[in-house]
């Protein structure tokens, strides 16, 4: 894949209709995105959730696109499935991961935007986001 395509589809997942997410802080994401583990959902219950796994692919293809123009050369991570399934379970993981990094925390210490938390959630999550 050409680095332009994959420059142009990271331009358009990061430009997605999931922008006031950047508003909420991270324990605002971990308790609306917690609609994750519920076994059955509604129909706000599943807007919430396509709308938290939607954050968390825009912020996984800002790291990639920002890996991409580091590298010069497109950034192709050798963890991750992106099947539907995939991105749900890594979605459970991320809500897991970030509940235990912000335990404990005082506010001031918490990332000042649930888009800051999740980057670090999947850098954790994801080690091949970092090599």
């Amino acid at each position: 894949m050409k680095l332009k395509n994959v420059i142009s589809i990271s331009f358009l997942l990061a430009l997605s209709p999931f922008s006031f997410s950047y508003e909420w802080s991270a324990s605002e994401y971990v308790d609306n995105c917690s609609v994750v583990y519920k076994s059955e959902f509604t129909i706000e219950d599943r807007a919430l959730l396509n709308y938290c796994v939607g954050v968390t692919k825009g912020t996984l293809s800002g790291i990639i696109f920002t890996k991409s123009i580091e590298s010069g050369r497109p950034f192709i991570p050798n963890c991750f499935d992106a099947s539907n399934d995939k991105f749900l379970n890594l979605q459970k993981d991320l809500v897991a991961t970030m509940r235990l990094s912000n335990k404990g925390l005082s506010v001031a210490a918490e990332p000042n935007t649930a888009n800051a938390a999740v980057a670090n959630a999947l850098l954790k999550l994801l080690p091949c986001l970092i090599e």
